[in-house]
C-alpha cells in the first residue's frame, strides 16, 4: 500500500512538472510570435484645420486640439515617437502659397505638448494633445493662427512615412471663439491698451475680478 502511494505521489508530480513546461512553453511562443511581427510605418495628416468644428475642446485657458498618429498596421510591440514643434516653417509656407497672408505663427511659451509620445503594443493609432494658449488666440482673434509639427523619430525599428512626418495646425481664431467669448480687449489703430499704474490719476477702478474704465 505504502509502495502504491509513493508510485501516485510520483505520478501527481511528473503531471505537474510536464504541466507546468508546457505553459512555460506556450508563454515562450507566444513572447516569440510577439518578436516577429513586423514593424509598422507612421504618419499624419497633412493638415488639421480647426474652425469651429468639433475636432477640438475649448476652456477658459486653452485650446486642445488631438493629434492623431495612424499605423499601417497593429503594433507589434510598445515603442516611442519623437515629437517637435517648427513655428519657422510658417512664413515658408505662407511664401510659397500652402497658408493664406496674414497667418500668425504661434510663439514659442504659448503651447505645449508631449515630446514624446508613447505608443501600446496592439494598437493601430495613437492620439496626442496640442494645447494652445487662449489669450494668445483672442490676442489675435479674426486671424488664422497656425504651427507645424513633425515626427523625428518611431522607436525599436519602426519608421515614419517621409510624405506623413509633418502636419500643419491651423486654427482659424474668427470661427473658434464666438465673438461673445473674447476676454482680450484692444483699443487704437496698434491694438495696444495702456493701463497707468495709478487707478485714481486715470480714471478706472480695478474690482478682484475686474476693471472698470
Amino acid at each position: 500500500m505504502k509502495r502504491t502511494s509513493t508510485k501516485m505521489h510520483f505520478g501527481l508530480l511528473a503531471i505537474f512538472a510536464i504541466f507546468t513546461i508546457s505553459c512555460e512553453r506556450e508563454k515562450l511562443s507566444e513572447v516569440l510570435v510577439n518578436e516577429n511581427k513586423p514593424n509598422v510605418s507612421i504618419g499624419m495628416e497633412s493638415k488639421i484645420e480647426v474652425a469651429g468644428g468639433d475636432n477640438f475642446t475649448l476652456d477658459n485657458n486653452q485650446l486642445t486640439v488631438p493629434i492623431k498618429i495612424d499605423f499601417t498596421g497593429a503594433s507589434g510591440k510598445a515603442f516611442t515617437v519623437n515629437v517637435v514643434a517648427n513655428t519657422d516653417t510658417i512664413a515658408n509656407l505662407i511664401a510659397n502659397g500652402t497658408l493664406p497672408p496674414g497667418t500668425v505663427a504661434l510663439e514659442q511659451g504659448t503651447y505645449n505638448f508631449p515630446a514624446v509620445v508613447n505608443v501600446d503594443y496592439g494598437v493601430k493609432s495613437v492620439t496626442w494633445d496640442l494645447r494652445i494658449s487662449r489669450t494668445f488666440l483672442e490676442r489675435n482673434y479674426g486671424k488664422d493662427v497656425a504651427m507645424v509639427v513633425k515626427m523625428t523619430d518611431a522607436a525599436k525599428g519602426n519608421t515614419i512615412a517621409s510624405n506623413k512626418n509633418t502636419t500643419i495646425i491651423v486654427v482659424k481664431t474668427g470661427l473658434t471663439i464666438a465673438p461673445e467669448d473674447v476676454h482680450y480687449v484692444t483699443f487704437g489703430e496698434e491694438d495696444v491698451v495702456s493701463i497707468p499704474r495709478s487707478p485714481i490719476q486715470s480714471g478706472y477702478s480695478l474690482g478682484s475680478q475686474d476693471m472698470l474704465v
